[in-house]
């Protein structure tokens, strides 16, 4: 039986713009609070529910984070074709609005999704793309996705033997981590600050965490 929460969601998102309110933010409340409850499907239907909405097809900001949302929980319910479908789509959004924050987010998902799939190479140049785009993204407290980014790096040139290129990645990540970032404070601590004050989405948003090893 699915959470009446759920139910209510949805059938939110159909009568409330008919009055003429904003659902945004509480589906993604919802959706986001029932993906930290391992209810996969039911996230992902809301998100799919909020991707056809009105408000969200208005707002390309909006839809960057709905399509990041359905990336990751797609691989968690065996939507894998919608989910190449959903990030190209991200990608092809977030390059036209000029949005680097999403375009990294992008990024780094097809450079995995390669390097498993056998173009190492190819794998290893996509996420290296996304790791120096989140460097320089102006979206503020950005620094500890850059450095999970290069973790994950870390991992793709171990596992492709690269062990000098993992250590030159390692002492990169090092000196970030040591000297701080452009807006004042370690990546560590801008976790710690992003869990306690959002702490339904953790690191929900990014995708990065759970996917650093598979």
């Amino acid at each position: 039986m699915r959470p009446i929460c759920y139910i209510l969601t949805l059938t939110l998102l159909v009568t409330l713009p008919c009055q003429g309110q904003s659902t945004f933010d509480t589906a993604k409340r919802e959706a986001d609070s029932l993906y930290n409850n391992m209810k996969f499907r039911e996230a992902y239907d809301i998100y799919v529910s909020l991707l056809g909405s009105n408000e969200v097809k208005k707002d390309k900001e909006k839809k960057l984070e709905v399509l990041n949302d359905l990336c990751d929980v797609s691989d968690l319910t065996g939507h894998e074709i919608d989910q190449m479908q959903y990030l190209q789509q991200m990608l092809e959004l977030s390059q036209a609005e000029g949005n680097s924050y999403y375009h990294s987010l992008g990024l780094m998902m097809m450079g995995k999704h390669l390097f498993y799939e056998g173009d190492r190479e190819q794998g290893i140049s996509y996420v290296e793309q996304a790791i120096d785009m989140m460097e320089k993204t102006d979206r503020p407290n950005t620094d500890h996705l850059a450095h999970s980014q290069m973790n994950v790096l870390i991992t793709l040139c171990r596992e492709k033997d690269d062990l000098s290129k993992a250590v030159e990645v390692s002492e990169r990540n090092v000196r970030l981590t040591r000297q701080g970032t452009r807006w004042g404070s370690y990546p560590q601590v801008q976790q710690q600050d992003r869990l306690h004050h959002r702490p339904a989405r953790s690191y929900r948003l990014e995708g990065l965490a759970r996917h650093a090893q598979r």
